[in-house]
Order: C-alpha cells, then sequence, then structure tokens
C-alpha cells in the first residue's frame, strides 16, 4: 500500500471516529443543567468540525475536480499527451501528412477539439494546395463550440484564419469571428490587443 492511500485510509477513519463521537457528545447534551448543555453542543461541534477537516482532505481534490469538469472545462482536454504530438509533429517534419493527420483524427475522437492537435490539423490543411477552405471550415467549427476556453492555440487560430479570410475575400468572415472572441473575457491583455491589430488592419 502507497503512502497517500494509507493517509487518505487514516483521515477517513480518524475522520468516522470524530464524527460519531460528535454524535454522541450532542447526544448527551440534554443530560446536565444549561451550561453542561452548552458546553457538549460546543464540543459536538468542534468533533463534528475536525471530521470534517478530515474528509475534506481526503476528497476535496476529486470534488475540485468535479467542480472543473461541471462549470468550466475538463483539465484533461487543455493538454494532449506529449508522445503523441511529439510524434505527430515527426511526421508533419517528414511530410507524411496523411499518416499525421490520421493520428490527429484519432486523437480527436476521444478528446474533441483539443486545442494543439487540433491547430496541427488546420496548419496541415493550410498549407496544402486546396486545403485552406477545409482549414477555415475547421476554425469555424471549432469556435463555434460551445466548450472552447482560453489556450494560446485559439489566437495562432485566429490569425490564420483571418489570412486565409483576406486571401479569399471573405473580410467580412474575419471581423466577425474576431470580434466575437474579443467580447470573451479569457484572452489576455497582450492576445488581445493583437487581435484587435488585427482587426484594424482589416477594417
Amino acid at each position: 500500500m502507497n503512502q497517500e492511500k494509507l493517509k487518505k485510509i487514516t483521515l477517513v477513519i480518524i475522520g468516522v471516529g470524530c464524527e460519531v463521537k460528535a454524535i454522541f457528545t450532542f447526544g448527551s447534551a440534554g443530560a446536565g443543567g444549561m451550561g453542561e448543555v452548552i458546553l457538549n453542543v460546543a464540543l459536538a461541534a468542534v468533533w463534528a468540525a475536525w471530521g470534517g477537516i478530515c474528509f475534506a482532505l481526503v476528497w476535496t481534490p476529486m470534488a475540485a475536480d468535479k467542480f472543473v469538469d461541471l462549470f468550466y472545462w475538463k483539465r484533461e482536454y487543455l493538454k494532449a499527451p506529449p508522445e503523441k504530438i511529439s510524434r505527430i509533429k515527426g511526421l508533419i517534419k517528414r511530410e507524411q501528412c496523411d499518416e499525421a493527420i490520421a493520428e490527429i483524427e484519432e486523437l480527436l475522437k476521444r478528446k474533441p477539439f483539443l486545442p494543439e492537435p487540433y491547430l496541427l490539423l488546420v496548419e496541415i490543411y493550410e498549407k496544402n494546395v486546396g486545403g485552406k477552405q477545409r482549414a477555415s471550415e475547421l476554425i469555424e467549427a471549432y469556435f463555434r463550440h460551445s466548450e472552447i476556453r482560453e489556450a494560446p492555440e485559439n489566437v495562432e487560430m485566429l490569425m490564420l484564419y483571418a489570412d486565409i479570410c483576406r486571401e479569399q475575400n471573405r473580410n467580412a468572415d474575419a471581423i466577425f469571428l474576431l470580434q466575437h472572441e474579443l467580447n470573451k473575457r479569457y484572452y489576455s491583455v497582450p492576445e488581445k490587443n493583437l487581435l484587435h491589430n488585427r482587426l484594424d488592419a482589416i477594417l
């Protein structure tokens, strides 16, 4: 048994003991006079608090992860497995684009809209002849997704989208998406300045 697991088991045992002690102490609160009642209630509260602290130390990390999953963004979606990304970048460097696309799509099946591999997929299409339209469609689909949150790749995709739209005489599309993203709060000041500069250049 590893040390972390042993610590959790110990905390659970102590926590249960504290809560049981709190129940018995509170249950005996009415056996004496007013002073003893107040004392027993106070002691019961202390025991209950100690038990709560023990349980919190065991379960809070798990609860925090659940909170993030439900209300913000699954942390596992923020980063792709480094070994996968290294392999994909190696395939791209060797110009084995079909193999790289297959690897990326397999990764995105499990974790859709993962920023880093998604950007790599967009860049592969954008650099290939006739692939700019597909790259543009992928970027639009990415930013339409409701779970998109902050990632450095977001700005890179927006800048690339603006370039593609300029080449295709679709400035209105670029303006719309840039303005839409600038209304979001999670971009840093330098990122917003960069996006504002690109938007001003289009306008």
